[in-house]
This record gives C-alpha cells, sequence and structure tokens, in this order.
C-alpha cells in the first residue's frame, strides 16, 4: 500500500525581500525552494530548519512562519508522486553559503516579479503568490 509522501518547502528571503530559489536536474530544472522529507520522530520545524541547513548551508533563519499546506497528487511536475507539502517563510541571518550539489546546480536572490517569471515548480509559484499576498509586494 503506498502512502502520501510529507515533505517541508521553506520559501527564504532577505532583508530586500528577495527570495531564494534554486535549481538542478532533480528538479526538472524547474526552480523551488529548499525543503525535503519529514523525518519519522522529527517535527515539522525541525525538518524545514535541517533542510534549509542541509542543503543551503544556512544555519540562522528566523522568523519561521507557517505559509500553507499543499497537496500535490501526480503533478506534471511529479507524475508518479503524492505529496503533502507543508510550506514556511523565513528570514536569512546568516550562516555559509554552501549550495548541496546532489539537490541543486545553480540559485541565486530575486524579487517576487522576477521569480514570477520564471519556471517555477507548482507548488514553488503558489509560494511565492502567497509570500507576495502576505507581504504587499
Amino acid at each position: 500500500m503506498k502512502f502520501p509522501e510529507i515533505a517541508t518547502g521553506v520559501l527564504i528571503y532577505n532583508g530586500k525581500k528577495e527570495i531564494f530559489l534554486a535549481t538542478g536536474e532533480k528538479f526538472g530544472r524547474l526552480w523551488t525552494v529548499p525543503g525535503g522529507h519529514l523525518e519519522f520522530g522529527e517535527s515539522l520545524v525541525e525538518c524545514a530548519k535541517r533542510e534549509v541547513k542541509e542543503e543551503t548551508g544556512y544555519e540562522e533563519i528566523v522568523n519561521l512562519q507557517f505559509a500553507l499546506v499543499q497537496e500535490s497528487i501526480f503533478e506534471d511536475d511529479r507524475p508518479e508522486k503524492h505529496y503533502i507539502f507543508v510550506n514556511y517563510f523565513a528570514a536569512l541571518a546568516g550562516g555559509d553559503f554552501r549550495l548541496e550539489r546532489s539537490e541543486f546546480d545553480k540559485s541565486d536572490w530575486f524579487s517576487v516579479q522576477e521569480a514570477l517569471s520564471m519556471n517555477l515548480n507548482n507548488s514553488t509559484r503558489a509560494l511565492v503568490i502567497k509570500f507576495q499576498e502576505q507581504f504587499n509586494l
């Protein structure tokens, strides 16, 4: 029997309200936010912080704030998967950047307007729109 997979995603923003996005072959060259699977015994917040640290090297995110829950059932960008995404917003406070090359090969900071013109995966697009609405950008 198969079950949905639970994952967190974190839209990280800086002091200029730019957002961090990354892409790589693993994600079909679609841009996305750091995140990943919830481990057994781990809280959602712990998962979000761990995934950010593992994938970006950023150890200091603050103002971690629940953003939204999304369900992805056999979406075009994930045709064989059923995910429950629990997404957060977080401000970057520091840490040494180190992109996890097994996940991503390219990343940068973008304005919300730039991001919305990019080739985002479906769940990331919804998260960026929610960020735009919440911060009146």
